[in-house]
């Protein structure tokens, strides 16, 4: 919950993928209040077979404001 750079969710992340191939991804989506650049990113991993996706009905700190919920897709991924 602290502050840090918007860029850092708009600048393309170009990881290796050697090194991440098989390793399980999730996307976490809180959409209420979200900016055009995040929904449209969460909407393209949607699409995306390779990732797992879970939404949930809230903004941008689900750990505050649906902890218990948060908690419980947290476990069925572990």
């Amino acid at each position: 919950l602290t502050p840090h750079p918007w860029r850092v969710s708009e600048d393309p992340f170009q990881p290796d993928l050697k090194l991440i191939s098989g390793i399980p991804r999730t996307c976490i989506s809180c959409p209420v209040n979200q900016r055009p650049a995040m929904v449209a990113t969460a909407e393209r991993i949607r699409a995306d077979k390779s990732w797992r996706y879970r939404e949930m009905p809230t903004g941008h700190f689900p750990m505050v404001t649906m902890p218990k919920q948060l908690a419980a897709i947290l476990m069925e991924l572990a």
